[in-house]
């Protein structure tokens, strides 16, 4: 119990520092005034890495491996071998410390864990999200400027992220409040209120695309009065509550900008980002199966040549990560994506009663592969997304297989 509770520690501190500390792009510009804060931040991912190393050393005997850990544990090592040709060593180390203290941490914790543990170690999660959700209204506070396309952006603030976290928070509380037994419906009305006004505050894009289409699909999947009442009560009053503070930015803001500056430039350069990236995989046999190495894309950006500019990741998570590592190091990440999908699906359409954080948590996580397709989840640099997705897919492969389980999901907590 003790080895459990150093690992949610450990997990909290991991998922929940970045709100505090600049973003970790920040290494690579080399700019002496975040010098202090970029310290801090290397400091603190190496203590984990290195506490995460000796319990696994530790630990490890004890453990029996699953295909499910097999499959991550050999991601791994594809990964940091990757490094080794990877245009910035270093930069690419740091990013494989948090990678590897993430799955060490996870697959520790939920060997021989319970539903009740595995439940906790989700509210975690959440609870360690929630400063990420404060970031905009904490920037509305200090009067922070919004960028020219009307988004909130600043050193701890990233749009696309910040609304993927805000809107996969917002379907697990909404799922969970939906249900009339839950016994802790006003703290779940409080998170969703507050990563819903986070989510439409951040303005990102693809967030509110995977979340209305994820919405739609519980909604049709779980016909009832009382849910959509509900649902589109939240959706109300948020909305009136932006219109009384007359709020000049973030989604709706950006949407105006979007379609009189930019005449929805996004889309189409989406397609030959795209392209572009497909075509610096496919470069040499080498970039085919080994791919250009972990973080490669941070030094070397990929061109958008129609568009006339670069960037530093593809928009795509499956193409970032044939980008970065290739067919060998991508593999083992898209069978996990994939027993993610086919789990969330039959928890999804599964019409018995069951228990509603399980529900909750297939439709985050069906959220985050949706968002994954347009922006950065997996298959890149570790964000918050990545964390959600970790978290809620190694809950649902474990729950939706436990017969135990199972056998109680009749009855609710």
């Amino acid at each position: 119990m003790r080895i459990k509770t150093l690992l949610l520690v450990l997990w909290v501190v991991l998922v929940s520092h970045r709100a505090f500390l600049p973003r970790s792009e920040s290494l690579d510009l080399q700019s002496s005034y975040y010098d202090t804060l970029v310290f801090i931040e290397i400091g603190i991912t190496t203590l984990i890495f290195v506490v995460s190393c000796i319990l696994v050393v530790f630990h490890v005997h004890t453990m029996t491996f699953n295909r499910i850990h097999l499959i991550l544990w050999l991601y791994i090592v594809t990964v940091a071998m990757s490094v080794i040709w990877s245009p910035h060593p270093t930069y690419g180390t740091f990013w494989v410390m948090r990678l590897f203290s993430a799955i060490a941490i996870v697959t520790l914790y939920f060997h021989k864990a319970t539903p009740a543990m595995i439940y906790r170690f989700l509210d975690c999660t959440i609870l360690a999200l929630v400063p990420h959700l404060l970031l905009p209204l904490f920037a509305l506070r200090v009067g922070l400027q919004p960028t020219p396309d009307m988004r909130i952006k600043g050193l701890w603030l990233q749009p696309v992220t910040g609304s993927i976290i805000a809107f996969a928070i917002f379907i697990i509380s909404v799922v969970i409040i939906t249900d009339k037994e839950w016994r802790y419906n006003f703290l779940w009305l409080l998170i969703a209120l507050l990563s819903l006004v986070s989510g439409l505050l951040f303005g990102g894009k693809t967030g509110v695309f995977a979340g209305s289409v994820t919405m739609g699909v519980y909604l049709l999947t779980r016909p009832r009065l009382t849910r959509v009442v509900r649902f589109f009560s939240l959706l109300g009053i948020v909305l009136i509550g932006f219109r009384l503070y007359n709020i000049e930015y973030g989604l709706f803001a950006h949407l105006i900008y979007y379609e009189q500056k930019v005449q929805f430039g996004t889309i189409k350069d989406r397609f030959s980002l795209w392209i572009s990236a497909l075509q610096l995989w496919i470069q040499s046999p080498w970039s085919l199966i080994f791919g250009h190495g972990y973080t490669s894309t941070r030094v070397n950006l990929i061109p958008v040549y129609d568009a006339g500019w670069f960037t530093t990741h593809a928009h795509n998570s499956f193409l970032q990560s044939l980008v970065e590592v290739g067919i060998i190091g991508s593999l083992p990440l898209f069978w996990f994506i994939w027993k993610l999908v086919v789990n969330a699906l039959c928890v999804i359409l599964w019409k018995q009663n069951q228990d509603c954080r399980l529900l909750a948590w297939s439709f985050a996580v069906l959220h985050l592969i949706i968002s994954s397709v347009m922006d950065n989840v997996f298959g890149g640099l570790i964000y918050g997304p990545f964390y959600l997705l970790l978290a809620g897919g190694m809950s649902l492969l474990y729950l939706s297989k436990n017969e135990n389980h199972r056998g109680a999901l009749a009855s609710k907590p």
